[in-house]
């Protein structure tokens, strides 16, 4: 399981007030084997600077700044880089429990999935989407 890539993605605009707890969640994802791509839309505030001083010297980070298309758009974008297996799509405002990535890897291959969903509050790290 550990050689399974997950690629995070986070799109992001004006939002340097609260973008560290989403940063923060991936950092301590108990999978190692990750990348975090983030991707920024234009953003007016202070989001780079945020960014750039939280995931400085951790090569799991990738940051791009964008022109404003809408947060469709950075999402594609992020998936367009992204190098993992499975995408997680994380919302600049939102965390994730440490367990997430690696509840959602054992989902997707022991259960044969081909989409799951994260649970809000749940602390599960993970939810099947059914019927």
């Amino acid at each position: 399981m550990e050689d399974i890539k997950v690629s995070i993605i986070i799109p992001t605009y004006n939002c340097g007030d609260y973008i560290k707890d989403a940063i923060l969640s991936v950092r301590v994802q108990l999978h190692e084997n990750i990348e975090c791509i983030i991707v920024d839309d234009g953003s007016t505030d202070n989001t780079e600077e945020v960014v750039k001083e939280i995931v400085d010297g951790d090569a799991r980070f990738t940051y791009y700044k964008n022109e404003n298309h809408g947060v469709a758009y950075s999402r594609n974008f992020g998936a367009s880089k992204a190098t993992g297996k499975y995408l997680i799509f994380l919302d600049a405002d939102d965390f994730i429990a440490c367990v997430c990535s690696s509840n959602c890897i054992l989902d997707l291959t022991l259960l044969d999935l081909g989409l799951i969903g994260v649970g809000l509050g749940d602390g599960s790290g993970a939810a099947i989407l059914g019927d």
